[in-house]
This record gives C-alpha cells, sequence and structure tokens, in this order.
C-alpha cells in the first residue's frame, strides 16, 4: 500500500540506482524525484522555511514500485505521481482530495494513469509533454553550423527575436550553444543543458526569420549539438509539447525515439 515516507529514505534509495543501469524510461521521473525532494530535505537540513509537503511510496516489500510527492502553500497544490498499481493509486487521491484544496495540479507519468484518472475521478487532462532520447549520432550535411563561443554574443544581439536573454550568463552556467550562421547572421540556434552526469537535452530550438522556416535549419543546427554532446555524453533527450507537432518531427528526424509523456491536470474543488 501507499505510506508516507521519509524523503531521506526515497533519496538513499534513488542514490544506489545507478542510472546509467535503469531503463530510458525511469531516467527523467527519478531524477525529477530526486531533485526535487533533495532540495527540500537540504532546506529543512538548514531550518530554512519551506511549503508543506508529503512525499508517498508504494513498495513490494524492499522495492519502491511508484512514488508521489505533495507539496501545497496556503490551498494550493501540486502534486506528481509515477505509481503502476491503480487500486493504491485510487485510495491515494481519494486521500488527498479530501484535503480540500482549492488548486491541485497533478503531473503523472504513465498514460494509464492519466486515462484512469480521467475515467474515474471526471477530470480532463491537457495534452503531454512528450519526452525523446537518443544514443546515436548523426550526419551532418551543412558546413555553416558551429558550436558558438562567448566572442559570438553579437550574433544573437543582431537578432530581432532573442530567446536567451543574458547569452553570457548561461555561457557561464554550463549551457552549450550551436547555431548556423550564414554571412554573419545567425539564421537557427539550439542549446544543450547537462542534466546528469551522462545526459543532457537539447533545449530552444528557434529558427528565427519565417523565411528562413521549413528549409532543415533546426535539423542542422541540431544534428551537430547532438553529436558533439554524445561525445561526453550517452544519452541526449529532447521534450516538447505533443501538440508542437513542427518540433516532434524535428525530434524524430533527428533519430530520437519517444520514451514517454507526461500528463497534466487541473483539479479544482468544488
Amino acid at each position: 500500500m501507499y505510506t508516507f515516507c521519509n524523503s531521506v529514505t526515497i533519496l538513499n534509495y534513488l542514490k544506489k540506482e545507478k542510472y546509467k543501469k535503469l531503463p530510458h524510461d525511469l531516467f527523467d521521473r527519478y531524477l525529477w524525484l530526486y531533485t526535487e525532494i533533495e532540495e527540500l530535505t537540504h532546506k529543512l537540513a538548514y531550518g530554512k522555511t519551506i511549503q508543506p509537503f508529503n512525499t508517498y511510496c508504494y513498495k513490494k516489500g524492499t522495492s519502491i514500485l511508484g512514488v508521489a510527492y505533495l507539496c501545497w502553500e496556503n490551498n494550493l497544490a501540486e502534486l506528481y505521481i509515477d505509481s503502476i498499481n491503480l487500486e493504491e493509486l485510487d485510495t491515494l487521491l481519494k486521500n488527498i482530495f479530501a484535503r480540500k484544496f482549492a488548486k491541485l495540479h497533478i503531473t503523472v507519468g504513465s498514460k494509464a494513469i492519466a486515462d484512469y484518472i480521467q475515467e474515474q475521478f471526471e477530470i480532463d487532462y491537457n495534452n503531454g509533454t512528450v519526452k525523446y532520447y537518443t544514443t546515436s549520432s548523426v550526419e551532418i550535411k551543412d558546413e555553416r553550423v558551429k558550436e558558438m563561443c562567448e566572442e559570438d554574443e553579437y550574433l544573437v544581439r543582431k537578432l530581432s527575436k532573442n530567446v536567451w536573454g543574458s547569452y553570457k550568463s548561461f555561457l557561464s552556467n554550463g549551457y552549450r550553444f550551436f547555431g548556423l550562421v550564414d554571412d554573419d547572421n545567425l539564421l537557427s540556434m539550439c542549446g544543450v543543458s547537462q542534466l546528469t552526469a551522462f545526459k543532457s537535452e537539447i533545449i530552444g530550438v528557434e529558427t528565427f526569420e519565417e523565411i528562413n522556416r521549413v528549409q532543415g535549419f533546426s535539423k542542422a543546427t541540431c544534428s551537430l549539438a547532438l553529436n558533439e554532446t554524445l561525445k561526453l555524453n550517452d544519452v541526449v533527450t529532447w521534450s516538447t509539447n505533443s501538440r508542437n507537432i513542427s518540433s516532434c518531427k524535428t525530434a524524430e528526424s533527428l533519430g530520437f525515439k519517444q520514451y514517454y509523456t507526461l500528463y497534466d491536470f487541473n483539479y479544482n474543488d468544488k
């Protein structure tokens, strides 16, 4: 059954798991849980004021099979669920709904769970965030693409639309950038964010002018980003809203494989 768990217990369990040995569909779920709970635990340890929170786990013997995390402030709450047992999930949700939060945002990492919640509790879920991964490099066909450095900030400043704000601050925080540059103009750009010691994600993919779109510039830019990232990392990921067909197609054209989707619910107590 689902029981209240000390966050340190879950942290210690997750530390024993070697991310490289986990199935791909568990990378983000356990990373999310670990970082969220670790941050809260550190705040508690140093006596800092935090939002109230509970962590729950579904155990079979000594194995943790499902996890839920709830935090709240005033009458607003956030709930993340990663569970494989729908009967226990039903009990957990009924207990949380009984707490009468005015608004409860729920995120789940399984379509089966999302469909179950929608049917049993008559709450519609939003289109999910699709998660992709790849471990394979691709052929680079456009030699205009390069990894950008601090000296390339002037190219970003020339853009009519700057999605990155302070470019240098991102570089100083460990982000990498790749761009397709033609005639001293930045046509397309993407970033790379390091998520774990072995995994990075391609983010902020953008082709800036309408006239340059649907020409493969984003794919070309991300191809170099992917190949260079795989020299240091074992896995590269990609996240996008399921409605963003263009982003999904770009990811799939680069060989990314879908491995799971996060689904969101907004529950308002009536």
